[in-house]
């Protein structure tokens, strides 16, 4: 027997676990019999990356000849190319792969029959899945569903509604939010009218460490005094965040309310590039920008990039954060009418 062949089954089973590539694995199975299920069972828990029809039937092929296969896969991803046209095989491989062990289920977009799979297929096993596919552009009921499903383990939920106004399906699964009590990762596109609906969608998620939003507010601003009152009456603190992001917006009183809602920010990313953030002359600009900057103080790495027109008194606003030791950095033109500026330093 060669040395390799003498190694220890734990040993093996540490090393074939560091490859990662489940065509090397399954090339791996075919070089002695004593690695063959070792190698398989590796394998199956890997990510497995549906892409064609060909390449799904052999899967289920071998899957429903070997049942207990399927509870070795962990995490499964449809590609775009295979999705459209292939929703009875994709359901099919589901009701097989959905089982307690499956921690991701990746790549599902858009339709709702898979949703409602999924949703069967939950019924009849005790699932403990961790992440779930979003939908763009859209918050039907069985997306909802699903997630409600899956409210006491996921820990990452993504709702990309962009400019759309939320409807009551996605108000009813706001209100029950309080019951992912595993919810760390929080990322949601919404268009909203005033601060209260922002934190009856944040209120309930408690646990939160990582945040990205990107909030179409469509009230005016609110001055400090009137927000600072609402808040300290109506605003529940949430200190386990330490990563918050935001997206598309950058005014005061965003920020404010984010800072006060969140006091245990670390690491703060605002990414205005496609932003309304723009302002009529330098003076609202820096007025704004000094509650933003006043707000952001206590958070120890940050970083702000945001839009102006080449209408402004850009040279102005450029002396302006200059006159502060901040550094500011121009990016890109956007557009015909826009400059990307970054402003970095200790902010």
């Amino acid at each position: 027997m060669s040395t390799i062949n003498k190694l220890p089954k734990e040993l093996l089973y540490k090393i074939l676990n560091n490859i990662n590539s489940v065509s090397e694995l399954a090339q791996i199975r075919l070089v002695c019999k004593r690695w063959d299920q070792h190698a398989e069972k590796i394998m199956f828990s890997k990510q497995i990356t549906i892409t064609s029809n060909p390449q799904a039937l052999v899967l289920y092929g071998h899957l429903f000849k070997k049942t207990s296969h399927g509870k070795l896969v962990r995490h499964i991803h449809f590609h775009p190319s295979f999705q459209d046209k292939s929703i009875w095989l994709m359901s099919a491989l589901l009701r097989i792969v959905f089982t307690v062990d499956i921690l991701e289920l990746t790549g599902v977009e858009k339709q709702d029959d898979v949703f409602n799979v999924i949703l069967t297929a939950a019924n009849e096993s005790e699932t403990k899945l961790l992440f779930l596919p979003h939908q763009p552009d859209a918050f039907t009921v069985a997306y909802s569903d699903a997630l409600i499903t899956f409210r006491h383990t996921l820990t990452s939920i993504t709702i990309r509604l962009n400019r759309n106004t939320p409807d009551d399906t996605f108000w009813n699964f706001v209100d029950r939010l309080d019951e992912f009590k595993s919810l760390e990762v929080f990322d949601f596109s919404v268009s909203i009218l005033v601060f209260r609906d922002l934190e009856r969608i944040l209120k309930g998620c408690t646990h939160l460490r990582s945040l990205s939003l990107d909030p179409y507010i469509t009230a005016d601003l609110i001055n400090s005094n009137e927000l600072n009152t609402w808040m300290r009456a109506n605003v529940e603190k949430v200190r386990t965040l330490v990563h918050l992001t935001v997206v598309d917006e950058c005014y005061g009183d965003l920020l404010e309310y984010l800072m006060f809602k969140y006091p245990n920010i670390k690491k703060l990313d605002i990414n205005a590039e496609r932003s309304r953030f723009k302002f009529d002359n330098s003076t609202a600009f820096k007025s704004n920008m000094d509650r933003v900057l006043k707000a952001i103080k206590g958070a120890p790495e940050k970083k702000i990039d945001f839009i102006i027109s080449y209408s402004q008194l850009y040279i102005d606003i450029y002396r302006y954060f200059s006159s502060s030791d901040y550094t500011i950095i121009f990016k890109k033109v956007i557009g015909d009418n826009n400059l990307l500026f970054g402003v970095d330093g200790d902010i």
